[in-house]
């Protein structure tokens, strides 16, 4: 698994930029709308402000007037009750500052040339001005009468006290109007007041709340994903490749967290993919570390013990490297429907036989990949996974190496090719021992050839020439003379023919095993045939189905010499009319009897401290040497049987 998937990627919307976006439009449309209020109570506060500054000064401006007339009446009641009409030169002055003081008030009044009055106001304005200008005639009798030191008469007192009086209230009225003006408007202004206050309180409490939830929503949907995916990262980094986060929005981070997830994913199956390499390459490096030690026993064979050695520590190789219960190495055996079991690696109850020659079919021998469905020597409970492969010498099968398991499996490419490695190895191995048995059998054939030779040129005729001159001294002497010369004589031509017989049976004998590739029975029964026609003996050989026995160059002349030894001892002292030569393949042995009709002999006799019969002390020492046994079964009387039994190829 590397991360990959074939379903289509989930999506992610940019859902989180747009909510930011829509929180940050939110908080500017909240501040304008914020400060647009704060803006409009400001100017309502400013507007409040100025008509409060404004009513304030029409309220100073209508005091004095009220202030103006006061001093009015004040100074005229003064004049008329003191008599100080010298002091009547201060109304004119007073009377022009009503007038200023009226026109002032009128004028402020005026706004870029409209004049801004309300109803009462512009009531009692017009009163103003009124009384001012009839005050302004009564005014004007006062100070007739007054500069002419004249009290004034009680109707004209009436009549300018009724006109201040009313004037007095008037701008009385106004100030009141005024006041009360700038009353409400301080009121109002006390209202927005507390209205900026609780709006400020109020939005103070909003920006905190934006603010507590911004930053929860920030710490829930970008904080604490973004520390969970920094956190995975580092144990990533760790080594810990299993780690992975919850995607749990659909946004950018919901993305990124994916995104994370697939590289996890990826770094995993990376991870694993090394393992698996890794594994892979320390597998084939042993698997080669197998080979080389292989390469290197061949290299160091020097044929003492065969090549089963080496078939042995390759079959337990292919097990182990295969990783399976059971391996065999099978031989075919030319021209027969049988194989030859050479080794087995594995536990005891995986084979039929662990050695010697099983039966094969006819169609196992015309495959030429040698797949043996019912392999011969497995068991089937060992064949569920079973992989034969041929051993092939030149383009021709010499054998097959099997390989089988009672678990269920399929053999991969790569173990098919190692497989093919260890049969190139094994049929080196068999080749290799074949070439050496070669060599070395004929190395023993050259050899025994050239002594067969040196004894037929040296010794045959010297014991030849001796017997002719003991024939020539025969004649040599006159019939009649020397009796006793002529029986010794006699008998030293006898032990002079007789030793000419042995050296010939020595000749033969070596020269018997020179066309030792015919195989044991083929080149036995010429030997019988040379034996007969020399001996007169009549000799039957018995070998039924002993064609495919296979003997090593040693085992062979051995068992060559063991049976013309007897043979010999039959010619010899057995008086027998006839011999029989049996040939007997046993599990994993071979049993070679030679039998007669002669006189027989005492074995007890044969066998004592002081026994004399060399030859039969040779024969059981030659079957001994080769891991066999010699069994002499006779009577006096009753012929004689010489038995002896060699093993095959040993195979494990």
């Amino acid at each position: 698994m590397d991360g990959r998937s074939n379903a289509p990627p989930p999506e992610f919307p940019a859902r989180l930029g747009r909510r930011l976006s829509a929180g940050l439009a939110a908080i500017v449309i909240a501040m304008l709308i914020a400060g647009g209020i704060s803006l409009f109570l400001g100017l309502q506060v400013y507007s409040i402000h100025k008509g409060t500054e404004q009513g304030f000064t029409h309220t100073l401006m209508a005091g004095g007037i009220y202030d103006t007339l006061h001093l009015i009446v004040s100074e005229v009641q003064y004049i008329q009750a003191t008599g100080m009409f010298d002091r009547f030169d201060r109304l004119p002055n007073l009377r022009r500052t009503l007038a200023e003081r009226i026109r002032t008030y009128h004028a402020s009044h005026f706004i870029g040339g409209v004049q801004i009055f309300t109803a009462v106001e512009s009531l009692l304005v017009e009163r103003l001005r009124q009384i001012e200008a009839d005050l302004g005639i009564l005014l004007d009798q006062v100070e007739k009468n007054f500069g002419s030191r004249v009290y004034l008469q009680p109707g004209d007192m009436v009549r300018l006290r009724d006109v201040l009086d009313r004037g007095l209230e008037n701008s009385r009225n106004l100030h009141n109007f005024h006041q009360a003006a700038v009353l409400n408007l301080s009121r109002q202004g006390q209202r927005l007041i507390r209205l900026v206050v609780w709006l400020y309180m109020l939005f103070v409490a909003i920006g905190i709340l934006l603010v507590v939830a911004a930053s929860l929503m920030l710490r829930g949907k970008v904080a604490m994903p973004l520390g969970e995916i920094a956190g995975a990262a580092l144990r990533i980094a760790e080594g810990g490749l299993d780690q992975r986060v919850v995607v749990a929005s659909r946004d950018e981070i919901g993305k990124l967290s994916h995104a994370f997830n697939i590289m996890a994913d990826r770094l995993q199956g990376r991870e694993r993919d090394l393992h698996a390499a890794q594994v892979r390459l320390e597998r084939k490096v042993w698997e080669l570390d197998i080979l080389h030690r292989i390469g290197t026993d061949l290299l160091a064979f020097n044929g003492v013990e065969g090549p089963d050695a080496i078939l042995r520590s390759v079959v337990n190789h292919t097990r182990q490297i295969m990783n399976v219960e059971a391996a065999a190495i099978c031989l075919l055996i030319p021209g027969r429907e049988e194989v030859e079991v050479r080794s087995t690696s594995g536990p005891a109850d995986a084979f039929r036989v662990r050695g010697g020659v099983v039966g094969c079919s006819a169609a196992c021998l015309e495959n030429q990949e040698h797949r043996l469905t019912d392999c011969p020597v497995m068991r089937p409970e060992y064949l569920r996974s079973h992989l034969p492969l041929p051993l092939n010498r030149g383009g021709e099968s010499v054998g097959v190496l099997c390989v089988g398991s009672r678990e269920e499996r399929i053999f991969s490419s790569e173990e098919k090719a190692l497989l093919i490695s260890m049969a190139a190895q094994i049929a080196i191995a068999v080749e290799h021992g074949r070439l050496e048995g070669e060599v070395r059998r004929l190395a023993v054939l050259e050899e025994r050839g050239r002594i067969a030779r040196d004894m037929h040129d040296g010794l045959a005729q010297l014991v030849s020439l001796l017997h002719l001159r003991i024939r020539q001294a025969q004649a040599l002497i006159p019939p009649g003379e020397s009796p006793r010369l002529g029986h010794a004589l006699e008998e030293m031509a006898s032990l002079s023919e007789n030793a000419y017989d042995e050296v010939r049976q020595s000749i033969f004998g070596l020269r018997t095993m020179v066309s030792g590739h015919l195989g044991f029975v083929p080149t036995l029964t010429e030997f019988l045939h040379e034996f007969s026609v020399q001996s007169d003996i009549p000799v039957k050989l018995e070998a039924e189905g002993a064609e495919a026995i296979r003997l090593t160059p040693a085992k062979e002349v051995h068992l060559v010499r063991i049976v013309r030894e007897a043979l010999t001892n039959v010619r010899k002292h057995a008086q027998a009319s006839l011999a029989l030569v049996r040939v007997e393949r046993l599990d994993g042995w071979v049993r070679v009897s030679v039998e007669d009709d002669g006189r027989g002999f005492d074995v007890a006799r044969i066998d004592a401290p002081n026994g004399l019969h060399f030859g039969l002390q040779g024969m059981r020492e030659r079957a001994e040497g080769v891991g066999g046994k010699l069994e002499i079964v006779t009577a006096p009387g009753q012929g004689t049987r010489v038995m002896a039994l060699l093993p095959l190829e040993e195979s494990s």
